[in-house]
């Protein structure tokens, strides 16, 4: 099965973008984050079959919003830390702000 936005339906394809596509594939990603908590961006692309790229957008997106947490780690060799996203207690709550902010905008535009 292709991924695609849980609100507008449009299927995630590598490279492909649009305007408020990292909300969408935040909104798609959060699900995926609550049900195996603790992966890295790279096991979430692996596990959702998003790109690594897209992926990094969308949780940085989720991040702005508040709607995840993360646990810090150091990678192997020192070089770095790997984040482990986890989703946060009021998600839900997040996105439908955000769904009300994403109709807000498509009014006034």
């Amino acid at each position: 099965m292709i991924p695609s936005c849980p609100d507008c339906g449009r299927i995630f394809q590598p490279g492909v973008s649009w305007p408020n596509a990292n909300y969408c594939r935040a909104a798609y990603l959060l699900p995926q984050i609550e049900r195996l908590p603790g992966l890295s961006t790279w096991e979430l692309a692996q596990e959702t079959g998003l790109d690594y790229a897209d992926v990094s957008r969308a949780l940085l997106k989720a991040r702005e919003w508040g709607a995840v947490g993360w646990d810090e780690e150091p990678r192997e060799g020192g070089a770095g830390v790997r984040y482990r996203y986890r989703v946060a207690p009021d998600w839900r709550q997040v996105v439908e702000r955000g769904l009300r902010c994403r109709m807000a905008q498509k009014v006034l535009a």
